[in-house]
């Protein structure tokens, strides 16, 4: 009925706002005014007894991803427990809102008391490993393969090393580089830090590697990043020579783009 393709409308330019513009505040802003109108709209859908509870709950995740990514913790943990409610009996859609709430952990680890720092990560790990049983149960293996690579993260800020490592190889083994480039590249520089961290520059030189084979020349400033830890990791092999010739390539990258 009509309105219900009037909520449809205005969730999916919602979700399309957010995807394209999580570091622009003002089309966050502008989504959310959507998602608003949206869930307003699909509510009333709902009361006349259309049956849009799952769409809601998805509608509710993306609000409060919506929020936290301009930093209202408040406001988007109260979506997500929103959403956490309506999705009850969808394990994909509760994946997607703990995924989500564990990333409300993270903002206050980052933004809070830093005494509270371990405690909040604590906790968004404990949040990322339910939304990694529901995406489990749900067979969701995309949003799995973020949410490993979300705990790879925690672990690593936690300090425990092997923690990190084993989920951010359980991450790599859920995508197909080529399909999603940009992750797999997240996933390579990510394991070339854990694996000169812990001492195996052989692996960090080749997960580093292969980073930057995807990085190439069109996003040079992480290409620099890139060349930079492979000279330390070749440094750290004993092979200078190949270590000043990546430092020099991530000097010279640098200097091109401050010049830029």
């Amino acid at each position: 009925n009509l309105v219900s393709a009037d909520y449809v409308t205005g969730w999916v330019s919602a979700y399309i706002g957010i995807r394209r513009g999580s570091h622009d505040s003002q089309k966050l802003v502008d989504a959310i005014g959507e998602l608003n109108r949206s869930s307003e709209l699909a509510r009333s859908a709902w009361s006349q007894g259309t049956p849009v509870r799952k769409d809601l709950s998805d509608m509710m995740s993306l609000l409060g991803e919506a929020y936290l990514e301009l930093g209202e913790i408040e406001k988007g943990q109260i979506a997500l427990t929103d959403a956490i409610e309506l999705g009850e009996d969808s394990h994909q859609l509760l994946a997607r809102a703990k995924n989500n709430q564990g990333f409300a952990d993270i903002l206050r680890a980052d933004f809070g008391p830093k005494r509270e720092r371990r405690k909040h990560l604590t906790h968004s790990v404990q949040k990322h490993l339910e939304a990694a049983n529901y995406a489990i149960s749900a067979g969701d293996w995309r949003e799995l393969a973020i949410i490993e690579n979300n705990l790879g993260s925690l672990f690593e800020r936690l300090g425990d090393l092997a923690s990190a490592r084993r989920h951010y190889l359980a991450a790599l083994s859920l995508i197909d580089e080529r399909d999603d480039p940009l992750r797999a590249r997240v996933l390579f520089q990510n394991l070339g830090h854990i694996y000169q961290y812990l001492g195996d520059y052989s692996k960090s030189r080749s997960f580093l590697k292969e980073a930057l084979k995807i990085a190439g020349s069109e996003t040079p400033h992480i290409s620099a990043r890139l060349h930079c830890r492979i000279g330390s990791t070749m440094r750290l092999l004993g092979e200078p020579s190949n270590a000043i010739a990546h430092h020099k390539v991530c000097a010279k990258v640098a200097g091109d783009i401050q010049n830029a």
